[in-house]
């Protein structure tokens, strides 16, 4: 039987403040937001980072942080599926690019097996019936290529160096010239306390097939258009 329940909450790890609504497996989803987070940055804050592959760095370019499913009243759904656990074997296939495209930088280091149980259980378990947990992962890891956010953000001068800031607003819109939709971008700061690109907010359709027009949901967090902040390289 499905469980419905209301939670009341003020923000998600993410910032996106709405109201959480677990609602089982089952209810259909309007669309996913997908986070792609710059590595550079994380690794350029007090806190720091850790890879997963010793002493391999991540490629530098964007990796998925998260991909989260919602509907258009503002609620969203979060671990959907207690007993549907994540299931490595299901994902061998996948395992390298994950490795690449979705690795954990938090420190200490515990691998990314654990993000991506932990990113299924949330979030990947209530994409069902329309993604299966192979389906979940390998149509983040297709949207994430085909979007490319770091040759989009180069082809418009909008390149990782240690001296320059961007304009929020001119990064937003270098990516929507491009014909992609992006809901915001979050900052984090450097360790002298600089604002620095974090992640940007991209919107998919259910089936994670294409990128979408978002539906404008009030977002806390996000960085406003003025700000000017660093793009750090890895």
């Amino acid at each position: 039987m499905n469980r419905v329940f209301l939670l009341f909450i003020l923000s998600t790890a993410f910032g996106i403040s709405q109201i959480q609504v677990s609602l089982g497996a089952g209810a259909s989803i309007d669309f996913f937001y997908l986070l792609l987070q710059w590595p550079g940055s994380q690794c350029n804050t007090k806190q720091g980072c850790c890879f997963p592959v010793l002493p391999k760095k991540p490629n530098a370019d964007f990796i998925i942080a998260s991909l989260q499913p919602f509907y258009y009243n503002g609620t969203f759904p979060k671990n959907c599926d207690s007993t549907n656990r994540f299931d490595l074997s299901k994902v061998m296939d996948l395992k390298k690019s994950l490795t690449e495209n979705w690795p954990s930088l938090t420190c200490p280091r515990s691998g990314s097996k654990k993000l991506w149980a932990d990113e299924w259980r949330k979030y990947g378990t209530c994409s069902k019936p329309a993604l299966t947990e192979h389906e979940y992962f390998e149509a983040a890891l297709n949207i994430k290529k085909k979007v490319n956010l770091l040759n989009v953000l180069s082809n418009k001068a909008i390149k990782p160096d240690s001296k320059s800031y961007y304009r929020v607003g001119d990064i937003l819109d270098a990516i929507r010239n491009t014909g992609l939709n992006v809901a915001g971008i979050y900052c984090n700061v450097d360790k002298k306390g600089k604002s620095q690109l974090d992640q940007a907010i991209l919107c998919t359709d259910p089936k994670v097939s294409a990128i979408v027009e978002c539906p404008g949901i009030p977002m806390t967090g996000i960085c406003g258009g003025d700000t000017a902040i660093k793009f750090p390289p890895l």
